[in-house]
C-alpha cells in the first residue's frame, strides 16, 4: 500500500501497522487519525477506550456537517465513533505489539496515522446503489526521545537555542563600557 503523502523512508527504530479494508467509514477514520495524531501510544489508547465508553468525544474539524457540540474543553463539533474506535484500538495494540517484537521499550509516540478511501466491493444483486465503506489505516510508532535539558534544568520548546534578552543585555554592557587602549 504505497501513497504519495505517506513516508519514503521509515526509521529502523519504528514499528508499523496496516489495516486493510476495515468495514468503517474513511471520514471517521480521517477525523480519529487527525485527533490522535502526534500523541503517545498509551495516551492514545486511553482516549479511544472513553471514546467507547461514551465518555469522551472525537472533534469533528474536517467533516463536522450536522454534528453537535460535545461538552469538554475546546470541543466545538464532535462525536463517539465507537465502532471505528473499536479498529483503532486493535491496531494501536498491533503496532504495540510490533514495537516490542522490534526491542522499542521506551515511550511510543504516533510519528505517522493516515487513512486512504479503499475499493468498495461489486455487488451484482438488488439494492446496488448502497455502498459498503471501507479503509485503509497506516500507523507508524517511534520511541519518543527524552527532553533535553539546559543548563538551569529548563526544558526549552522554543526553537531559538539562545535567550535574546541575555543577548541584549549582554550587547547593552559592552556599549557602555568603553575599550581600554593600553600604550
Amino acid at each position: 500500500m504505497r501513497h504519495t503523502y505517506m513516508p519514503v523512508m521509515v526509521p529502523k527504530a519504528a514499528a508499523k501497522a496496516i489495516g486493510k479494508d476495515l468495514p468503517i467509514s474513511p471520514k471517521v477514520s480521517i477525523e480519529i487519525c487527525n485527533f490522535v495524531r502526534g500523541k503517545e501510544l498509551e495516551i492514545a489508547i486511553a482516549i479511544l477506550k472513553r471514546v467507547q465508553e461514551k465518555t469522551q468525544a472525537v472533534p469533528y474539524k474536517r467533516f463536522s456537517n450536522g454534528a453537535g457540540h460535545k461538552p469538554g474543553k475546546g470541543m466545538a463539533a464532535g462525536r463517539y465513533p465507537v465502532k471505528a474506535s473499536k479498529y483503532f484500538l486493535a491496531l494501536l495494540e498491533n503496532a504495540k505489539a510490533n514495537a516490542s517484537n522490534q526491542g522499542l521499550t521506551g515511550t511510543l509516540k504516533i510519528t505517522h496515522i493516515a487513512a486512504q478511501r479503499a475499493n468498495e466491493p461489486f455487488r451484482a444483486r438488488a439494492k446496488e446503489r448502497v455502498t459498503f465503506k471501507r479503509t485503509h489505516v497506516e500507523v507508524i510508532v517511534t520511541e519518543s526521545a527524552p527532553a533535553e535539558k539546559r543548563g538551569n534544568g529548563n526544558v526549552s520548546s522554543s526553537r531559538n537555542s539562545g535567550n535574546s534578552s541575555e543577548k541584549a543585555k549582554k550587547a547593552k554592557t559592552e556599549k557602555a563600557e568603553p575599550a581600554k587602549v593600553e600604550a
